[in-house]
């Protein structure tokens, strides 16, 4: 989680507005998002192929 300015995606606006790491540390989805994600890196093979032969 990191603040706008400091995102490479910082100027893309097709996900809606940007939350700062704050709010976004806040919101009510944060334990989904990291669940999610968890089951993302743990399970796709996609990603998990990218990341393990990059």
């Amino acid at each position: 989680m990191v603040n706008k300015e400091n995102s490479p995606w910082s100027n893309v606006e097709l996900l809606g507005r940007f939350l700062d790491r704050e709010e976004s540390l806040e919101h009510e989805w944060i334990d989904e998002v990291f669940h999610l994600t968890d089951h993302i890196l743990t399970e796709d093979k996609i990603v998990l192929d990218y990341f393990q032969n990059p």
